[in-house]
């Protein structure tokens, strides 16, 4: 039976093209879309079964032929969407008996029976914040491994900032720092408990410098190195990125990098590395405005915009508590 890889990290962290430079890897099948299985059916009845996942997530749009609107160019023309489903239906009752991972387990290898891809050796899922569900993939599938993808956070709420505001949903600095800090310190945790289980991969590394990135990626999962793990596709096809700035990319690109610097004013950026240079030093970011000592990490605690009160408090312990995770491990490398 193929072992599960499950993708994690932060939204617009970079998992998107990792999957898509896994994607047509003979020994992988790669989901193209985010089931939400572990993030937002697993703890509900009501959204745990297949129909669920078919119609209300990622796999939806597998039966929507060539999708141009949405970021990343998608072309599913090729898959018969009703036979899709079929299989889907009928593992999910043939496998009912292996509880609630039937589910996810369906959904995506039905994926693979559509497609022609049935010999593979993992199969592969994405959906940003599966880091937080990390505890539970490893009691339903006890050989999972997972792959972290963790991005300058400057850059990363740059990015889904600009998404957030396209849905006309705010999103403060201290927000992002609360829910950035808690996606990381869960995927320590898991790291730290399963540390042959887990990857990091840092953003800047897989842009810069792709062969070496992604030749530790598969002699993590012991596969096979070649040019295919360069080349970014989607279910087959090319993929030319899903960048918030609405670039297209023949490639891998580092037009990303740092781009920061443009988006964020400076109080914005001040205010970010108050509250997580120790951090970022330790991943081998540079702090624009120097180190962070407590007197910095407190003002930025009290001068909390655009959370309440008991939530500052929340944010402040998850900050504290992941800059006690990091000044744990070992230093970088990078």
């Amino acid at each position: 039976m193929p072992s599960p890889v499950f993708i994690c990290g932060y939204p617009k962290s970079g998992t998107t093209l990792v999957l898509a430079l896994m994607d047509s890897h003979p020994e992988l099948l790669v989901f193209p879309e985010e089931s939400k299985f572990l993030t937002q059916a697993l703890d509900n009845p009501d959204r745990m079964n297949t129909d669920y996942l078919l119609t209300k997530t990622g796999p939806k749009n597998l039966g929507r032929g060539v999708l141009d609107g949405m970021p990343g160019h998608r072309d599913y023309s090729h898959i018969d969407f009703e036979t899709y489903q079929a299989a889907a239906h009928r593992l999910a009752t043939e496998r009912a008996g292996d509880g609630p991972r039937s589910i996810l387990e369906s959904v995506i290898l039905a994926f693979g029976e559509v497609t022609g891809h049935t010999d593979y050796r993992y199969w592969v899922e994405k959906t940003p914040h599966n880091e937080q569900h990390l505890d539970a993939a490893v009691r339903m599938w006890p050989d999972v491994t997972a792959v972290y993808i963790l991005r300058d956070p400057r850059d990363n709420f740059g990015s889904y900032r600009l998404k957030r505001s396209r849905e006309d949903r705010a999103f403060s600095v201290d927000e992002f720092v609360w829910r950035w800090s808690e996606s990381l310190v869960a995927w320590l945790s898991f790291a730290s408990s399963h540390p042959a289980r887990a990857l990091l991969i840092r953003y800047d590394d897989l842009v810069g410098d792709p062969p070496a990135t992604m030749q530790r990626l598969a002699a993590f999962l012991d596969i096979a190195w070649g040019d295919v793990l360069l080349q970014p596709t989607r279910a087959g096809q090319h993929w030319g990125g899903n960048s918030m700035y609405g670039t297209q990319f023949a490639g891998i690109s580092t037009s990303s990098l740092g781009k920061y610097r443009e988006q964020l004013r400076p109080a914005e950026i001040e205010r970010l590395e108050s509250w997580l240079a120790p951090v970022m030093t330790h991943f081998g970011w540079h702090a624009d405005t120097g180190t962070s000592s407590p007197l910095r990490l407190g003002r930025a605690f009290a001068s909390s915009t655009g959370l309440g009160v008991k939530e500052r408090l929340v944010a402040a312990r998850q900050v504290l508590r992941l800059r006690a995770l990091v000044g744990s491990l070992p230093a970088q490398s990078n």
